[in-house]
């Protein structure tokens, strides 16, 4: 069991990535962003917490065009 904190602070970053990508999808392909949104949300209603981070993560850094490839596959992105 995650301390609700904790869930509280990713849901809230989870928000603000999205609200990121939603206004401007930077350097990242649309498909991606979506495939990972839903992992977003799929990931959230497991409480896998640790795992919507690392979606989270790889968001942001293919809003900034740099590779998240690591990720991209791990989570079936592409």
């Amino acid at each position: 069991m995650h301390d609700p904190r904790d869930k509280k602070r990713v849901l809230e970053l989870a928000r603000e990535i999205d609200l990121l990508v939603s206004l401007d999808p930077g350097a990242s392909n649309m498909g991606v962003l979506e495939r990972a949104r839903a992992k977003v949300n799929e990931f959230i209603s497991h409480d896998n917490l640790e795992a919507v981070e690392e979606v989270l993560y790889a968001m942001t850094l293919l809003h900034a065009g740099l590779d998240a490839g690591e990720y991209v596959a791990k989570y079936g992105l592409r």
